[in-house]
């Protein structure tokens, strides 16, 4: 098995410019645990995925229901 035959086709990804909500809104709808941060070339501008759990973190911090 290849990288490929696990992947979505086309690609699902984020901007640097996204909003906070955007990739949690598409990490839930897609139902993925993460989505690579692509620049407008097309090179990776993040060495990690924005992942499900960064995303939800960010978007409702810890601390804010307190």
């Amino acid at each position: 098995m290849r990288a490929r035959d696990l992947m979505s086709a086309p690609a699902v990804m984020v901007t640097p410019g996204a909003t906070v909500t955007q990739p949690a809104e598409r990490l839930a709808e897609k139902e993925f645990t993460a989505l690579p941060v692509i620049d407008e070339d097309g090179s990776a501008a993040a060495r990690t995925p924005l992942s499900r759990q960064g995303s939800t973190r960010r978007t409702y911090p810890r601390d804010a229901h307190r």
